[in-house]
């Protein structure tokens, strides 16, 4: 969000105000963690926490006066190991 003003002649003034809308950030949404981002429909791509690999993105579109994120494409699998004790 930011404020400025543009001043003219005889002291008359624009004010100019604009807010700006974001998708929250979401340490662990389908095994991945999505930074906070401005909605503006743009596509995010998403990192898989620990444990997990793969490759997720997603939309952060507005909705409104808030921010939304569209549901997610790819996965993050989970990494298996296999210890074999003799």
């Amino acid at each position: 969000m930011f404020f400025f003003q543009i001043y003219g002649k005889k002291n008359v003034f624009l004010s100019f105000f604009f807010l700006a809308f974001y998708c929250l950030h979401l340490p662990n949404e389908g095994n991945a963690e999505w930074v906070q981002t401005l909605a503006n429909g743009q596509t995010v791509d998403g990192s898989c926490i620990n444990g997990y690999y793969g490759t997720v993105s997603r939309k952060c579109t507005q909705d409104g006066s808030i921010g939304n994120w569209d549901s997610i494409s790819g996965s993050c699998y989970g990494i298996s190991f296999t210890i074999i004790i003799s």
